[in-house]
């Protein structure tokens, strides 16, 4: 295949080869289309790019199971003679469901190698908790996790004409759509979202402001860092002001591998009326398949959110959801909402897909379904 530039001296365009084609393809047999299919698995399965063009009847030089390289044909001659045309290729796509995908996250080797290993570290944690679940209650089996909002939650979509190059939204400030505070809820396996809930918003100094007083919720706690972000320090206070608070007793709580919150020795020297914590830590990169908050819960708490950022812009309130009280007072209504019993069955739900409890309800309702249901007719 060729393109053509031109030349600086010359008028007329120079084609520059960039690699040959033969002239005579050789015929693909039947056969072909399955050796391929095969040979897309392990391919898929280890990550690799995977590309349509160009598709010389294949993508890469795939082994046989006798570990001999060999071209699709299986005979061994070079593979630039086994090229399919583009009508063989669409017809393959289609026959195997295969089309052209974007790539919505970029991983290492390593990463993609120790897929297995991951899935089996993640097995063997669901068999480990499974084994201390039962000697607790369900009221004491938590799940604590921290998950970033920004400051100004646009959509990222909206409707406009078609084929246009460039779409804009406008927001009242660029810099709080890309600063974010923390906040931190405690889930328990009784399908309970447990108050307080622990926020830790963004301030320039890392301390609150003398001069004005923050707006006080009976259902949350309030803290601060420069970043917006939870540190070692945070967590103490965390485990003094809201842990300590939930939990009289013996407790099983489950949190990532984040090292300030997976040391035993923090619960044990902040816990103050003398709780006995048995302390599991989700394995490295497990935590979206196996992490109750994360599984489906936080999904649903921030759409909630963006539904609420979203009806004050439409509506042009009088509101600026970007300072303290406003940040403040918005959590504090989602997670009075999100404590409601109409939302136990999804908690359950986000428990039960991890596999540390068995399924309690056939059919749940979601954030959407309950909240921002359109009347029917009739």
């Amino acid at each position: 295949r060729s393109f053509r530039r031109l030349d600086p001296l010359k008028s007329e365009p120079v084609p520059v080869q960039l690699f040959s084609i033969p002239a005579q393809f050789s015929p693909i047999p039947v056969s072909t289309g399955k050796f391929l299919a095969a040979g897309f698995r392990p391919e898929l399965h280890r990550k690799y790019p995977i590309s349509s063009w160009p598709f010389p009847a294949r993508t890469r030089i795939w082994r046989q199971g006798n570990g001999r390289k060999t071209n699709l044909t299986g005979r061994n001659r070079p593979c630039h003679n086994n090229l399919g045309s583009h009508h063989w290729i669409l017809n393959f796509k289609k026959r195997n469901n295969i089309s052209s995908r974007k790539v919505t996250k970029f991983i290492s080797h390593r990463e993609a190698s120790d897929k297995s290993i991951i899935e089996n570290s993640a097995d063997d944690f669901v068999t480990e908790a499974t084994k201390h679940i039962p000697k607790y209650k369900l009221e004491c089996v938590l799940n604590a996790d921290q998950s970033s909002f920004h400051y100004e939650m646009a959509s990222n979509r909206t409707l406009s004409h078609v084929g246009e190059k460039t779409t804009y939204v406008s927001v009242k400030s660029l810099n709080a759509t890309t600063h974010s505070y923390t906040v931190m809820p405690i889930i328990s396996a009784a399908s309970q979202l447990l108050s307080p809930l622990f926020i830790c918003l963004q301030e320039p100094t890392g301390r609150f402001p003398t001069t004005k007083k923050i707006f006080s919720a009976p259902n949350i706690v309030t803290s601060c860092s420069k970043s917006g972000k939870l540190s070692a320090s945070l967590i103490e206070y965390w485990i003094k002001e809201v842990l300590d608070k939930v939990v009289s007793n013996r407790f099983l709580l489950m949190v990532d591998q984040w090292s300030p919150q997976a040391n035993i020795t923090v619960y044990d020297n902040n816990l103050t009326k003398g709780q006995s914590c048995k302390l599991l830590v989700i394995p490295r990169k497990t935590t979206s398949t196996k992490q109750p908050c994360d599984t489906y819960f936080f999904r649903q708490w921030k759409e909630l959110t963006k539904r609420i950022y979203h009806r004050v812009s439409l509506d042009e309130l009088d509101v600026d959801l970007r300072n303290r009280d406003a940040i403040i007072k918005l959590q504090s209504l989602v997670h009075n909402q999100l404590s409601s019993s109409v939302f136990k069955p999804m908690i359950s739900y986000a428990w039960s897909t991890c596999g540390y409890i068995p399924k309690q309800y056939l059919n749940f309702s979601n954030v959407i379904e309950i909240c921002f249901r359109q009347n029917q007719p009739g």
